[in-house]
């Protein structure tokens, strides 16, 4: 990888910290219980890619 994309990569993981950080420091219950099932469904949708189920006790959830 030559130097240019690992800066681009670089700050593309700086700005996907920067989004997860601004949505964890956010009064998310408050927000979310405004929220209908669409607006529910769209708003976990937007940062969940899928969840695998490998047991009873073990999910793996991976981020978009």
């Amino acid at each position: 990888m030559d130097e240019e994309s690992k800066k681009t990569n670089l700050k593309m993981i700086a700005k996907a910290k920067e989004d997860y950080e601004k949505l964890l420091n956010m009064n998310i219950s408050e927000i979310y219980d405004q929220f209908d099932d669409n607006g529910k469904s769209v708003f976990w949708h937007s940062f969940i890619d899928y969840i695998v189920v490998n047991d009873y006790d073990n999910i793996d959830i991976f981020l978009q």
